[in-house]
């Protein structure tokens, strides 16, 4: 186990969604269209991060960022994103479960680290980003299921 600073945590799951944009756009040119749709999930997502880290910067509570956590970039993280890197399988589904797996330990991480920290502003701050999430998972889920059936 590790130690990083709130900050970090973010900038390294704004990394991992930068890359899996980055590899669902080069899948997206050769496979199928909805890793494109996928790309743009993982570059908003990014993106709200990012959002959520300069509201963070600019607010009184600041300091929250220079919290120390108990973490490591989830080995599943890690583990999903190379097996996405390496997604030279043909299959698109396969590529497209593993981003929701992505998503989900993603979720997850952000859950685990509310769970343990004991700051209440810390914990609400991973809690709200852990629902914010999610809640961008289902709505592409949904926004998916709308395309199908159109």
């Amino acid at each position: 186990m590790t130690y990083e600073r709130l900050r970090e945590v973010f900038e390294n799951v704004q990394r991992v969604h930068d890359e899996a944009a980055e590899c669902c756009a080069e899948a997206a040119k050769t496979r199928d269209q909805r890793l494109g749709l996928l790309a743009d999930f993982f570059r908003q997502r990014e993106k709200a991060l990012a959002r959520r880290l300069k509201s963070l910067e600019d607010s009184e509570d600041s300091a929250v960022l220079e919290t120390w956590v108990q973490y490591v970039l989830g080995q599943d993280l890690g583990e999903i994103l190379a097996e996405l890197r390496a997604g030279r399988d043909p299959d698109s589904n396969a590529a497209l479960t593993k981003c929701s797996e992505l998503q989900t330990a993603i979720i997850g991480l952000f859950r685990q680290l509310a769970e343990n920290v004991n700051a209440p502003s810390v914990r609400a701050i991973l809690e709200d980003l852990a629902a914010s999430e999610e809640s961008a998972l289902h709505e592409l889920g949904m926004a998916k299921m709308t395309q199908r059936e159109a």
